[in-house]
C-alpha cells in the first residue's frame, strides 16, 4: 500500500500539506491565545499533556484500525525513546518562549527550522539535499525572517534573550530529532510511521504529567481548576489537543511517504500564515 502511494506523489503531497496547513494554523491561534494570557496563567506541561493525549490515541486507533502490528511486542526501541525525550524538550521550549515573546518573534526564530534540519541531518548522514532542496529551505527561511523582522522592536531586553534562548533550543532539538526519526523509519523498516507517532507521544505524555504534578505539588498550580470552571478556556484547551492531535495524523503521514526534511518545509510555510492570524487577531504591528 505504501509504495502505491508514494506513485502519487504531487497528490500525497497535497494532502500532507493541506491537512498541516489547516489544523496547525488553527492549532497557532490556540496556541497563543492560552499560552500568552497572562491573566489564565496556563501550566505549558497541562496544556501540552492533553495534545499528547489526543495524539496517543488517535494513533492507537490508527494502528489498530489499520492492523499495523502490536504496540510494543518488537516494535518499542531505544531510538522511539530518544524521540520521544528530544520532541518534549522541544515544544515544551516552544510553548514556555510564548510566556516571554509573542508568536510572530517565535515564528521568526522558528524559521531556521528547516535550515537546522538540513544541517543536522547532514551531519550525521541522514539527509544528502540536492541544491534545489537547500535552495527551496534558504529561500523560504530569508523570506519569513525579512517579514517577521519588525517583530523584535519594543521588547523587554531580558524577556527577549530568555524567549529567543528557548526556541534556538527547541531549533536544536527539532534538528537532531527528525533526523533520528528518519533514521529509526528507515532502519526499523515501519511501512506507516505511526508506532513512531504513538511512541513520541507517550513519553511526551509521561514527561508532561510528572513535570505538571510536581509543580501542582510544590507550587501550587491550579491550572485543572482555572480550565476546568470556565467553559470557554475547557473548550480551547480541548480544541487545542484535537487540532495537534490531528495534525500530527498528517505530519506522520508525510514522514511515511516521504521525510522529516519535506516537513520542515511544509510547517515552516505554515508559519507564514499563522503569523498573519496572530497578527491579525492579538493586534501585532507589522511596523
Amino acid at each position: 500500500m505504501i509504495e502505491t502511494l508514494k506513485e502519487w506523489y504531487v497528490t500525497t503531497l497535497l494532502i500532507c500539506f493541506g491537512g498541516v496547513f489547516c489544523l496547525f494554523s488553527y492549532y497557532g491561534y490556540l496556541q497563543e491565545a492560552l499560552l500568552r494570557d497572562k491573566e489564565l496563567a496556563l501550566n505549558v506541561n497541562f496544556v501540552t499533556g492533553v495534545e499528547t493525549a489526543f495524539s496517543c490515541l488517535f494513533a492507537l486507533v490508527i494502528i489498530k484500525a489499520g492492523n499495523m502490528g502490536p504496540l510494543f511486542a518488537g516494535t518499542l526501541t531505544k531510538g522511539d525513546l530518544i524521540v520521544g525525550l528530544l520532541n518534549f524538550f522541544s515544544k515544551f521550549f516552544t510553548n514556555l518562549s510564548l510566556k516571554y515573546v509573542n508568536y510572530p518573534v517565535t515564528v521568526l526564530a522558528k524559521s531556521a527550522k528547516v535550515i537546522f534540519t538540513i544541517l543536522v541531518g547532514s551531519i550525521r548522514g541522514v539527509y544528502k539535499p540536492n541544491f534545489a532542496q537547500v535552495c527551496i529551505a534558504i529561500t523560504i527561511t530569508a523570506g519569513l525572517i525579512v517579514f517577521n523582522s519588525g517583530k523584535m522592536g519594543g521588547l523587554d531586553e531580558d524577556s527577549n534573550i530568555i524567549g529567543i534562548g528557548l526556541v534556538f533550543g527547541s531549533l536544536v532539538l527539532d534538528g537532531v530529532s527528525s533526523s533520528e526519526t528518519d533514521k529509526i523509519h528507515k532502519a526499523e523498516k515501519r511501512e506507516f510511521a505511526y508506532h513512531s507517532m504513538f511512541y513520541t507521544n507517550l513519553v511526551s505524555m509521561g514527561f508532561n504529567c510528572l513535570f505538571y504534578i510536581t509543580t501542582r505539588l510544590y507550587q501550587g498550580d491550579n491550572t485543572f481548576e482555572n480550565v476546568v470552571a470556565k467553559n470557554d478556556v475547557l473548550m480551547n484547551v480541548l480544541s487545542f489537543g484535537i487540532c495537534g492531535g490531528a495534525g500530527q495524523i498528517f505530519i506522520f503521514l508525510t514522514i511515511s511517504l516521504h521525510n522529516c526534511l519535506t516537513l520542515s518545509i511544509m510547517t515552516t510555510c505554515r508559519k507564514c500564515f499563522s503569523m498573519v492570524i496572530s497578527a491579525y487577531f492579538f493586534n501585532h504591528s507589522f511596523t
